[in-house]
């Protein structure tokens, strides 16, 4: 289906929550709008098509986040779920309406139906007239996990970002003092939800152990001369010190070391990962823990009183945590994948390898050398990168393009 240009193009955006929580969906919105489309957002759950029916009949469906449609109390809801969304598919392509789909993961790594979750993902790949990835590696997992039939109709339009979109007011000062924090420690922040997959555990140990090494720099080299490298136990501080949205505050009046701080805020949605976030003194192991969600207006504070912001992953398809921080302009801590190395600027961040737990010591370590001036030059980076290689207004052109097919 090949659209003039001038045609305002009707888009039914479906498959997405939460919007109160994350301005991705808004952005995209107002953007595709931009460039001569009219978005109808949708408002219905599992059962999208009698609304799709009853706003106009879009010539277009655009799906983002599809794991919603399996996910369900039970293994027969499930199911049902299931079934109910291809047959719902199915429909929109009788009536030979363009189907497109942002794959913004693999798989959904909070479905208890590993099976299911892949025949949902498999069957919209499948049905899809056209795929957003947001990178080339992405692109080229995409293909891998489904086939070479995905390479024709699978296109890279990156994430946008979000520069001007959160409240970005308070100082760095301002922002240390209302979360407890010394004003003079490097402070290390890991912000967003804490899943398995984040590697919250990893990002804490590798911290305790870049933390021990900078205040015994001696023993760690006879350690590594001797070819030791014994596990450092990491401790976690006490959970219940501050809420993110700054209920019960206090602060922390402790010795802060050569290490710095480590900041954790975000919801853990692993009972045993918040029994383990309880275990220890912050005084003692220099780690902060913010349990819960993070509200829109506060995530500033967080971003603000950061020097460097630090991704632990281990597997990641797009991450819109880094194009936020990005366009907070911090420096960063990645992995060496795509995902990171496509997006960051190379003189804004330090990369480690993924399956190296001594890597992210590293880096952590260097991160920790470097002064503040040098950090924020390295911010600095990464905030003109996202003006220029993540503007809203070449996104909506692409996607407007994609589609009129």
């Amino acid at each position: 289906m090949v659209c003039p240009p001038a045609q305002r193009l009707q888009v039914f955006v479906t498959g997405f929550r939460n919007r109160d929580k994350n301005p991705y969906i808004d952005l995209l919105a107002h953007a595709v709008e931009g460039a001569g489309c009219e978005v109808v957002l949708a408002n219905a759950g599992s059962v999208f098509l009698p609304e799709y029916m009853r706003r106009g009949r879009a010539e277009v469906i655009h799906f983002q986040w599809i794991s919603g449609y399996t996910v369900h109390a039970n293994l027969p809801t499930s199911i049902a779920g299931l079934a109910l969304f291809m047959a719902q598919v199915s429909i929109l392509k009788v009536m030979r309406r363009r189907i497109v789909w942002t794959a913004h993961n693999l798989h959904d790594h909070s479905n208890h139906y590993p099976r299911l979750d892949y025949a949902l993902t498999k069957f919209v790949a499948t049905m899809a007239d056209a795929i957003v990835a947001h990178s080339q590696s992405a692109r080229a997992a995409l293909v891998q996990r489904f086939g070479p039939a995905l390479l024709q109709k699978t296109h890279v339009i990156p994430h946008g970002h979000y520069i001007d979109t959160y409240p970005n007011t308070i100082s760095a000062s301002e922002a240390r003092k209302e979360l407890g924090l010394p004003a003079d420690a490097k402070v290390f922040l890991m912000l967003g939800g804490m899943r398995g997959n984040k590697n919250a555990h990893r990002l804490v140990e590798a911290f305790q152990k870049a933390r021990s090494q900078a205040e015994n720099p001696r023993s760690v080299s006879r350690l590594h001369s001797a070819g030791d490298h014994t596990h450092v136990e990491a401790k976690i501080p006490n959970a219940h010190s501050l809420r993110p949205d700054g209920s019960q505050r206090r602060t922390h009046s402790g010795s802060i070391k050569a290490g710095g701080v480590l900041v954790l805020a975000g919801a853990a949605d692993d009972p045993a990962l918040l029994l383990w976030l309880e275990a220890a003194d912050p005084d003692n192991t220099g780690v902060r823990v913010f349990p819960g969600f993070v509200p829109v207006p506060r995530v500033q504070v967080f971003m603000n009183a950061a020097d460097v912001v630090v991704f632990p992953y281990s597997e990641v398809l797009t991450s819109g945590a880094v194009l936020l921080a990005m366009s907070f302009g911090k420096a960063c801590i990645a992995p060496a994948v795509g995902a990171f190395t496509e997006t960051l600027d190379p003189a804004g961040a330090l990369f480690f390898h993924p399956d190296s737990s001594e890597g992210l010591v590293a880096r952590l370590r260097e991160a920790t050398a470097l002064s503040a001036t040098e950090l924020q030059e390295m911010g600095r980076k990464n905030l003109a990168r996202c003006r220029g290689a993540f503007s809203w207004d070449k996104i909506g052109a692409a996607t407007r393009q994609l589609y009129a097919g």
